[in-house]
């Protein structure tokens, strides 16, 4: 069985089109060895950045959003931080600010709470700088602090507050209201304290952050 690669360009309209000659002998001729056809799409993505009721994203010009990420709205991004692929940021009934050096990680999810007829009543969501938001997380009109780390697929609601250099594990959710004091770390369902962040998780906080901003350097030559 042959192999073929083939390359199905984009067209003005959306269509692709693919030519003759590229397709081989197998196309023209029934009879021809099976042929397995494997396409290489040459596609631009699309940044998904888009105003909400004319107010548009603010990114600084250091910042990297991948091309897949999407940001909506009131958002502002603070200097040399990342939104990463899949991650979805919606300020619409609020605000959304992320300060300097801060990690949103794959497919996070940042939302704000609020009223479409009075949006000064809303909670925003508020990162603060050198912070790393894990994989999945869930941030939903709350207030982080510096330096703080929440681990991957947890959750942090309405009006909550982590403290500065607090982290947060894997999966931990914090309810409405509930205030983490600062270098604390936290786990569990609901979240609980369980001890104080020493100082090598203090120190290595910041240079996560980053190393994130780093690697973000080299993302944004490739998606």
């Amino acid at each position: 069985m042959q192999v073929e690669y083939t390359a199905a360009h984009s067209q003005p309209d959306g269509s692709e089109r693919t030519s003759m000659q590229e397709l081989g002998h197998n196309a023209i001729n029934p009879l021809a060895e099976p042929c397995v056809k494997v396409f290489i799409h040459k596609t631009h993505i699309i940044s998904m950045i888009y105003p909400f009721e004319g107010v548009k994203p603010r990114i600084h010009e250091t910042a990297y959003v991948a091309k897949n990420a999407t940001v909506v709205g009131n958002v502002e991004i603070g200097a040399h931080s990342s939104i990463w692929p899949g991650a979805v940021l919606r300020g619409d009934l609020s605000f959304i600010t992320i300060g300097r050096y801060t990690s949103i990680q794959d497919n996070c999810v940042i939302h704000v709470e609020g009223s479409l007829s009075d949006p000064s009543t809303g909670s925003p969501a508020v990162i603060g700088n050198y912070c790393t938001i894990g994989h999945g997380a869930l941030l939903h009109g709350c207030i982080i602090g510096e330096r703080v780390l929440i681990g991957a697929h947890a959750a942090v609601f309405n009006n909550a507050r982590i403290g500065d250099g607090s982290i947060l594990g894997m999966g931990c959710v914090i309810s409405d209201n509930k205030e983490i004091p600062s270098r604390r770390v936290v786990v569990g369902i609901p979240g609980r304290i369980v001890r104080e962040v020493t100082e090598e998780e203090w120190t290595r906080s910041k240079a996560h952050a980053e190393l994130y901003a780093e690697l973000a350097e080299k993302y944004k030559k490739i998606l």
